[in-house]
């Protein structure tokens, strides 16, 4: 065990899983604290440390993923106390408790068909899910322009004054750039009120590859992660996981094919009407080119891991802003496909492209 490790051991005790043996802190996610602790047996479990300060929203996520195992879906449920409680408060932070499972992340030639019917299959078994007395961390889709630039603003202030005192770095030249490019865009931005027609319920809200764990035949056999529950569009959910998956926001490759074939998948089991599809990529864009959290986040913190984002999200909003409509037709099964996407990295000497 890690020396300071009294917080893992308590965890556990609470949860009644015995003594751990080992510790290993599971740096894949960017928000919160996990740990992959082994017990004196072998068995393996997986705590989650909350950066939610509130009990309730942890367990407003417990009870979709509750409500998922019971519609068939495969995940794995949290642990509960000895008092019948899926949350234990040790010092001051949130935890959860479940079984460690083993198993691969989505990937290889049948990525884009795997992701779109499960996502699908997902919609499905939460369409039905009750909603009364949670209190879901994320809320609606909401965006103020005036808002943003104002943060920007403010942002803009803090930085000149680390660049007078020689404390600026590399991500605050990109913020400078990436601020005048989103100042542009956002002399476009419609309100919020332009996408209240589509249609809502509980979704997954982070449905991509590093959440979903196969077998080794690539058989889906763990959907992880449902800290993002929420009720929104569902259509969000659909947008955000081909923009995390196939557009480039995680450093890989742009493959809009790929996309095509997740939503084309997506449609097989559940519905999703052109308008409603050329919307949601309407809503990611604006949602996005609004959502200044990446560089707040290193404005009050300094660098965070989730800096190495921000360049794929600006990249992505300055592409479906100039060609968004042309890309949601495309994947409704349109001939043409949209020009090439062209992501960016955090670096002096990486201008930003021209729209």
């Amino acid at each position: 065990m890690r020396e300071g490790d009294v917080t893992i051991a308590t965890v556990c005790a609470a949860f009644g899983i015995g003594a751990p043996v080992a510790a290993e802190q599971v740096r894949a996610g960017y928000l919160n604290r996990d740990e992959a602790v082994t017990l004196a047996d072998g068995r393996r479990f997986f705590l989650k440390g909350s950066r939610h300060g509130d009990p309730r929203v942890v367990e407003a996520e417990h009870a979709v993923i509750r409500h998922a195992a019971a519609q068939g879906l495969p995940t794995p449920l949290p642990l509960v106390t000895a008092d019948g409680r899926s949350v234990a408060v040790v010092d001051g932070m949130p935890w959860s408790a479940y079984p460690f499972i083993v198993g691969e992340t989505l990937t290889g030639p049948e990525t884009a068909r795997t992701l779109g019917r499960l996502l699908a299959e997902t919609h499905r078994a939460l369409a039905s899910c009750p909603t009364t007395g949670l209190a879901f961390a994320e809320g609606p889709l909401d965006w103020s322009t005036a808002a943003t630039l104002a943060e920007m603003a403010t942002i803009e202030e803090h930085i000149a004054a680390r660049e007078a005192t020689g404390t600026a770095d590399a991500f605050t030249a990109f913020t400078h750039e990436a601020f005048d490019a989103l100042r542009w865009t956002l002399r476009d931005a419609p309100l919020p009120e332009a996408f209240a027609w589509l249609p809502r319920q509980v979704i997954h809200g982070d449905f991509y590859p590093p959440n979903l764990l196969c077998d080794p035949p690539g058989i889906p056999i763990a959907v992880l992660d449902w800290e993002f529950a929420t009720v929104r569009p569902r259509v969000w959910d659909v947008a955000r996981a081909i923009a995390f998956t196939f557009l480039g926001v995680h450093d890989d490759p742009p493959d809009v094919a790929a996309a095509r074939a997740c939503v084309a998948a997506y449609r097989e089991f559940a519905p999703l009407p052109d308008d409603e599809l050329a919307a949601g990529i309407a809503l990611y864009c604006w949602r996005t080119a609004h959502n200044l959290a990446k560089y707040r986040w290193h404005d009050e913190r300094g660098p965070q891991p989730t800096d190495a984002l921000a360049p794929g999200d600006l990249a992505l909003v300055r592409w479906l802003h100039a060609h968004g409509e042309a890309f949601a037709r495309y994947l409704a099964g349109g001939p043409n496909s949209p020009p090439t996407l062209t992501m960016l990295s955090v670096a002096k000497d990486s201008p930003l492209p021209p729209d």
